[in-house]
């Protein structure tokens, strides 16, 4: 074997360990990608299950969620102060969600979702209201979107939140159960 040989040997091989390298390292990047998204994800499920936790672990709160979304005239000063720092801690949230989305960071499905609980809430007055107020506070390219579904979006008069449908669908499965 010349010397040639050995030179055009160690380049292939030189080229063989290159490319072998390459795959690694795109193996390496697509799963620290994965666990980047895993770890987001994680952390918003957190986030939620904490927020949820505080609002409906706590009657006064809670009462204070159904009667600022139905945008209640007789919330008092305090009351309507921290309804409205509520609503800027969740739209904070879908804030983020969109950011997270436009980033690359939240896949279709998630983003989809999130969107879908912001819908609802787009159409309650008291979250409408608040949007009014605490918009300056957003970034521009949320606002905008926001601004646009809530141009979409027809306000409902929902004074019960939930306690109604509850009441009418339990009724219904009740009076299957008896049957």
């Amino acid at each position: 074997m010349t010397l040639s040989d050995i030179a055009s040997l160690s380049s292939v091989v030189s080229a063989a360990a290159v490319l072998l390298s390459l795959v690694y390292l795109s193996l390496q990047l697509r799963q620290g990608s994965r666990h980047q998204m895993a770890t987001i994800h994680h952390d918003r499920l957190a986030h939620t299950e904490t927020y949820l936790a505080t609002l409906f672990g706590n009657a006064e709160l809670m009462d204070l969620q159904v009667r600022g979304q139905a945008a209640d005239g007789s919330l008092d000063d305090l009351q309507a102060n921290r309804f409205v720092f509520m609503q800027y801690g969740n739209l904070l949230f879908y804030q983020e969600y969109f950011l997270l989305h436009a980033d690359g960071l939240l896949d279709k499905a998630r983003y989809q979702h999130a969107i879908g609980n912001l819908r609802v809430l787009a159409s309650e007055p008291g979250t409408r209201t608040a949007w009014k107020i605490l918009r300056p506070l957003f970034a521009p390219a949320f606002a905008s979107y926001l601004d646009r579904l809530m141009e979409e979006i027809t306000p409902v008069e929902n004074p019960h939140f939930f306690a109604t449908s509850f009441r009418q669908a339990a009724a219904a499965e009740l009076a299957l159960a008896r049957a």
